[in-house]
């Protein structure tokens, strides 16, 4: 009877242990996609800032792969994304109250979670001026 006692004792102390640590290796696993993404789409970001924002056309969400020109990966001297992710870009001048112009720049990555399975994305946003 002792040792059924202390067996039961163990469980219920163990359950909470191992929930503690799956969760923790389900969330490490989210968190290292996150990262992945925040990369991805900063060094897309960082390169398109190198290039003259005139020169740059209006895009309306097209993927990094089938763009040409300046936008185009081997002109910006970027990788293409690891496999499972995606990045959609759209641009489009914008005009301030003062009248200067500018390129608004957004960027989506995508990618799907490997805990879930349910698509998730890391949008960037950034003005270029000079559009």
């Amino acid at each position: 009877m002792e040792v059924m006692v202390a067996v039961l004792i163990a469980g219920i102390i163990a359950t909470p242990i191992y929930i503690l640590f799956s969760t923790s290796r389900r969330m490490g696993a989210s968190a290292k996609h996150l990262v992945e993404a925040m990369g991805i789409g900063s060094s897309y970001i960082s390169s398109l800032k190198e290039v003259q924002a005139n020169l740059v056309p209006e895009v309306t969400s097209a993927e990094d792969t089938s763009l040409n020109g300046v936008l185009e990966l081997e002109s910006l001297g970027i990788p293409p994304c690891p496999e499972g992710f995606t990045r959609t870009l759209t641009t489009q001048k914008v005009i301030s109250e003062l009248g200067k112009v500018y390129l608004e720049v957004s960027l989506i990555v995508g990618w799907k979670d490997p805990v879930t399975g349910k698509p998730k994305n890391y949008p960037l946003f950034t003005l270029l001026p000079g559009g």
